[in-house]
């Protein structure tokens, strides 16, 4: 049975509106044709209104049952649970002679991640650092070069040093002038050692120095050394425990890396531009290439050898870096 509300508000408020409604179309300079039209329907409405009665609010029971199905236990017995790990998969038959695969990882067992291999550390070699008191000899063009690692006792560090044959600059300039000419047309002439002592016995007599029997095969060493090895920087440049070479200017020293070490000094400087420019078109010459003041910057890779250089002018100093790739 419907439940029924002694007083209905809903009902109450509509018959005020409507009641206001009639008031309102009862107005001068009402009731006009229009306005009496609606006021007939309007009070039409309210008449059909009242017949129908008051209005039924629409109600929805809800039946509750006295006990609710058991769902949790339902779906959690639908789970399979696992006390123990699961066996690993059968292993495929192996063929005859076929070597045993490894065994598959267990499955409690996290597997620890790959170490990248730059990411490990990179153990060096003490006998590949620079110490104190090494010395050894590079034979070069038939000759002994020594070469040393010592203490500088002004900085303190150690420093890189070649020792070359002596004999006079003078001795040499005038030779390169005699045999210049003779050595571009034909580059054996630095092995024929009648033709050298020619030389050697002409710059002695002008340059009034005493004529040693050691300054044949020093001066034979020098030529080589200028004119097809790689001139101040030569013995550097053979030397396989040196990796890198360095030149940031003239009148200052040489830098080499030695090594695994880093940045050591030589006893090797340029003492002008000339000099490195001289060394400059000769790495270029090896790649068929030409530099100039106009076209001053190389960069090449010639047979294990990485070379960047400037050539410099005036008072801008040359500069060059060479880095002997791994074979």
């Amino acid at each position: 049975m419907p439940i029924k509300f002694l007083l209905d508000e809903h009902q109450r408020k509509s018959e005020e509106e409507l009641k206001r409604i009639i008031e309102i179309v009862g107005r001068k300079p009402y009731p006009d044709r229009n306005t009496v039209v609606l006021a007939r329907f309007v009070n039409a409405m309210f008449g059909a209104a009242q017949k129908l009665g008051p209005t039924k609010k629409f109600e929805q029971k809800i039946v509750l049952p006295k006990q609710l199905p058991q769902l949790v236990p339902t779906i959690i017995k639908a789970v399979p649970q696992f006390e123990k790990p699961l066996p690993p998969p059968p292993r495929p038959h192996k063929k005859v002679g076929e070597p045993e695969a490894p065994e598959p990882p267990k499955i409690s067992e996290t597997p620890k991640p790959a170490v990248a291999e730059e990411a490990k550390p990179k153990i060096v070699a003490v006998g590949n650092l620079p110490k104190e008191g090494e010395k050894y000899v590079l034979t070069i063009f038939d000759t002994e070069i020594k070469v040393s690692l010592e203490k500088n006792e002004r900085t303190g560090k150690i420093e890189h040093k070649v020792v070359e044959p002596e004999i006079n600059f003078r001795i040499m300039e005038e030779m390169r002038g005699m045999l210049k000419k003779d050595f571009e047309k034909n580059i054996g002439v630095l092995d024929k050692k009648d033709v050298l002592m020619d030389a050697l016995k002409k710059a002695c007599k002008k340059t009034k120095i005493e004529l040693k029997p050691e300054y044949l095969n020093v001066a034979q060493y020098y030529l080589k050394r200028d004119w097809i090895g790689f001139r101040n920087i030569d013995a550097l440049m053979r030397d396989e425990k040196v990796r890198e070479i360095y030149c940031d200017g003239v009148n200052k020293p040489i830098k080499v890396v030695y090594g695994e070490g880093e940045k050591i000094d030589t006893n090797t400087v340029f003492e002008d531009n000339d000099e490195v420019n001289l060394l400059i078109e000769k790495f270029a010459e090896l790649a068929n290439l030409n530099v100039s003041q106009t076209s001053p910057i190389l960069n090449i890779k010639h047979e294990g050898l990485k070379i960047q250089a400037t050539m410099g002018f005036g008072g801008v100093s040359s500069k060059f870096i060479i880095i002997k790739e791994e074979q």
